[in-house]
């Protein structure tokens, strides 16, 4: 998948929907003072057992590769279910406590650590539950999920993808540049698609990609807004050292380019479904037909999924009012065979579906154009849920191969509430496409089989071109009839 210099992680097999609270049909997301920190948090100094039974009871750097659809967040309290009586609970509790007091009674390490201990102990607990989309997030973990899905981040403004020159011994890693932002400070220090970057910083301060690691030279070409990054870049054989000063942008989620042996066929490639995504594919699609395209290939290939607001807004753009995006069925609502079913919804000229943030005009805005969507065995989540409104409302075929088979989603809950940092993430409901069966573990199976050529699976994804892609060019000509 194509990850960013600049923090990006996602979660990738989650759709992140934002739930409706007890009591009441609006959807709310989380407050932003959760992800700025600005909320005072209260210290904790208790016992590691009395934590974890309060608790129960109560990578741009896209370096995160779960699949997901994510559940809006609850901002009102949820109901938590009682435990199965007192016994069990004051067990669990005890037996923890008394681990904690053997070793902080017996061990000759005197330096226990009571924050990473709790830390671990939670991690190790969602571990163990089964659901393997469950995470516990820390309260850095949680500010950088937020940040991800806003589509915001501090660096230089590029998209890359991990390369390694040399052969053998001789091998090292470096940092290939396979997009460059627009007017970024990537694009002002004169970096160029395909340079490699092979060290970071100068004199005696600078580090090897090489030695360091893919990872954590991502890390270091971000820094605080204003700061100055230099680094050495392979071009051409040759080496040119570059300087840019990092500022804030904004999170490329949609890639657009007119399709080269057909002027009139628009490709726009979807990399998740985030905050940013529906605007950014709006201006991706009106520039396309700005440029006198009339046909499109939505591409989601690779794409992991995101958030549920985001797809429902993406899909909008080729309903009509009233046509179902999806039905979730809850754990309490799957035993009463009950489920809640979303929609395009206008209340008082305004859609109410989704963000909330589309115009009335935007229903339907491109449900003239003919369409193929183009997938493999990494869409996922969100992006199977996108596919799935094409297909059943009929707008579209589909083309690749297999999707990748994600039909839950999870919630994410602060736990601030609880006075404790960081959030818990779960996997809360299953969601079913418009028409038809859930699909979780099967997938979905395209209108036009067409796996992608040896030749072409032996070239990094993110540099396949429209001349080496046969999938989209079986899915170009499945536009033509």
């Amino acid at each position: 998948m194509n990850q960013n210099t600049d923090p990006t992680p996602r979660d990738g097999l989650d759709v992140t929907e934002q739930e409706t609270l007890p009591g009441t049909d609006k959807m709310e997301r989380v407050p932003q003072h959760y992800a700025a920190g600005n909320k005072a948090k209260p210290t904790r100094r208790i016992g590691l057992g009395a934590a974890i039974s309060t608790t129960v009871t109560a990578v741009l750097l896209a370096v995160l590769l779960t699949f997901s659809l994510t559940a809006k967040y609850y901002v009102k309290e949820p109901v938590i279910a009682a435990k199965p009586g007192a016994e069990t609970e004051t067990t669990f509790a005890a037996e923890l406590d008394t681990i904690d007091r053997l070793f902080r009674s017996l061990t000759v390490y005197s330096n226990l650590d009571d924050e990473a201990l709790l830390t671990a102990v939670l991690k190790a607990y969602v571990q163990q539950t089964g659901d393997k989309y469950a995470q516990y997030l820390t309260k850095d973990e949680f500010e950088e999920l937020i940040s991800d899905q806003n589509g915001t981040l501090c660096g230089i403004g590029v998209s890359v993808i991990q390369s390694t020159i040399g052969e053998g011994e001789s091998a090292y890693d470096t940092i290939q540049i396979v997009n460059v932002y627009e007017d970024s400070p990537a694009a002002e220090a004169g970096v160029q698609i395909n340079d490699c970057i092979i060290r970071i910083g100068t004199g005696a301060d600078a580090v090897s990609v090489g030695t360091v690691g893919y990872e954590k030279a991502l890390r270091l070409l971000r820094g605080e807004e204003g700061t100055q990054v230099t680094f050495t870049v392979l071009r051409a054989g040759q080496e040119v050292v570059l300087t840019a000063v990092r500022r804030m942008l904004e999170t490329k989620f949609v890639l657009s380019h007119v399709y080269a042996d057909d002027p009139t066929v628009g490709v726009v490639r979807i990399t998740g479904f985030e905050n940013p995504t529906a605007e950014q594919f709006r201006q991706a699609m009106d520039a396309l037909i700005a440029a006198g395209c009339t046909s499109f290939v939505v591409d989601v290939r690779n794409n992991p999924g995101g958030l549920l607001t985001s797809v429902e807004d993406i899909a909008t753009f080729f309903l009509k009012e009233g046509d179902v995006i999806l039905h979730t069925r809850s754990r309490a609502q799957m035993d009463k065979k009950e489920k809640t079913t979303y929609a395009v919804t206008v209340k008082d000229g305004k859609v109410t579906s989704g963000s909330g943030k589309l115009s009335v005009e935007d229903i339907g805005r491109y449900s003239a154009y003919p369409l193929t969507v183009l997938t493999n065995g990494n869409t996922a989540s969100a992006a199977e849920l996108f596919t799935a409104n094409i297909r059943d409302h009929k707008l579209g075929a589909i083309v690749g191969t297999n999707t990748f088979g994600k039909g839950i989603m999870q919630t994410t809950y602060p736990l601030s509430r609880y006075g404790y940092d960081g959030a818990l993430k779960l996997t809360t409901q299953y969601y079913d496409p418009p028409v038809g069966e859930n699909y979780q573990g099967i997938g979905i199976a395209p209108d036009v089989e067409c796996a992608l050529s040896e030749e072409a699976q032996k070239i990094n994804f993110n540099l396949l071109t429209d001349a080496n892609d046969n999938q989209l060019r079986r899915a170009v000509e499945a536009l033509r009839g």
